[in-house]
Parts: structure tokens; sequence; C-alpha cells
């Protein structure tokens, strides 16, 4: 039971970097070129 929650919450908080990776470089470009 735990090892499957610690398993979701790995792959939640992968799914959470990938979507920084692709989103923060957006952010940080449109705030220097501001």
């Amino acid at each position: 039971m735990l090892f499957v929650l610690g398993n979701h919450l790995f792959l939640f908080i992968g799914d959470i970097v990938t979507f920084l990776n692709s989103f923060l470089p957006c952010v940080i470009r449109s705030f220097v070129h501001g």
C-alpha cells in the first residue's frame, strides 16, 4: 500500500518536473525580453 502510494507520488512529481521544464523557459524568456 505504502509502496504503491510512493510510486504514484514519484510519478506525480515527475509530471510536475516535466511541466516546469516546459513551462518555466517560456516564462523566463518572456520576462527577460518583456
